[in-house]
């Protein structure tokens, strides 16, 4: 399930927030944050705030460029890390001693178009388990 919802003019990177569905017994999931703009244009996708419970990981090398495992590549520890993953792509995955009350995470990012540096949206990732509570 994915709500979307444009957050910006139609000259600017059209922004998503996503509700994303952790898959039971999973202990991670890929996510993409933003591919291109309607335009074409590639865009640059920048981790704005970290998960609260999980953590976030750059795509492997080779899982980002052909698909293989291992899909984790090196973690993501500050915000402000640009997305290096194909398709701007991270690797989620989620804490691994969590409390009951904790059935949701989510985590921010920023998109700028490569053309116009200025322009750049906010989107939110939120993380639900299979009973989608929030």
């Amino acid at each position: 399930l994915i709500l979307q919802y444009p957050r910006t003019s139609t000259c600017s990177p059209i922004e998503l927030d996503k509700l994303v569905v952790m898959p039971p017994d999973s202990q991670g999931i890929v996510i993409r944050l933003q591919r291109v703009e309607k335009s074409g244009k590639r865009l640059t996708c920048v981790i704005s705030q970290l998960p609260a419970h999980g953590t976030l990981y750059q795509l492997s090398n080779v899982y980002s460029s052909h698909g293989y495992e291992p899909i984790q590549g090196a973690q993501i520890t500050a915000n402000h890390t640009t997305v290096t993953g194909s398709n701007n792509r991270v690797y989620y995955k989620q804490a691994k001693q969590r409390l009951r009350s904790e059935r949701a995470d989510s985590f921010s990012y920023t998109v700028t178009a490569q053309a116009q540096d200025t322009l750049s949206t906010d989107g939110t990732i939120t993380i639900v388990n299979t009973d989608g509570t929030i």
